[in-house]
């Protein structure tokens, strides 16, 4: 969903949708003109743009009148993070930008490419602008290295190790690369427990 990030890109989808209610009320009058099959598509499909459309208007609508709890799963949602914090805040693109000292554009730039290439220095400044505080986890994943089910059999590993047993199969697995450096590794990635 694309987030609506200034009063006029909110009254643009506004008109969007009066021209898109217009196009279903055509579409339904049509008549004979194309094929019932088609009109009908064509008219569920509008009926879905109308219906993110209205959901972009409504988020934007409850960060203008402050009803929302932010929060972020990767770094990667950062940027529409600090614009929808700053429409919750109040302030328009200009406002935020005379806060750090920026024109108003810079910060249209900023928002129209999520933040992207923006230095954490000046991140830091915008947060503390729209003064909000970021929380959260930081999960780091290791490496583990997986042996081949040819390697297993060359070494004479098989499943009469007891493959669920506390120091059975797996516990051999584990044992391999230590025991025979090189030999068939390839690199996994897990995330650490």
């Amino acid at each position: 969903m694309t987030v609506i990030k200034s009063e006029k890109q909110y009254g643009v989808t506004k008109r969007q949708i009066a021209r898109l209610l217009a196009a279903i009320q055509a579409a339904e009058t049509a008549g004979s003109e194309v094929p019932e099959v088609i009109r009908k598509s064509m008219i569920a499909g509008v009926r879905s743009q109308i219906e993110e459309l209205e959901a972009e208007l409504r988020e934007f609508e409850n960060l203008r009148n402050h009803a929302v709890n932010l929060g972020m799963d990767s770094v990667d949602e950062i940027g529409t993070l600090l614009v929808k914090a700053r429409i919750a805040r109040g302030l328009t693109q200009a406002a935020l930008g005379e806060k750090i000292g920026v024109v108003p554009q810079q910060i249209q730039k900023y928002e129209a490419t999520d933040y992207e290439g923006v230095s954490l220095k000046r991140l830091k400044k915008i947060i503390e602008a729209l003064g909000i505080s970021l929380k959260g986890q930081v999960n780091i994943q290791r490496e583990v290295e997986e042996v081949s089910s040819g390697d297993r059999d060359a070494l004479g590993v098989g499943a009469e190790t007891g493959m669920g047993e506390p120091g059975g199969f797996r516990s051999m697995l584990r044992k391999i690369p230590a025991t025979y450096p090189g030999m068939g590794r390839r690199k996994k990635v897990i995330t650490a427990a």
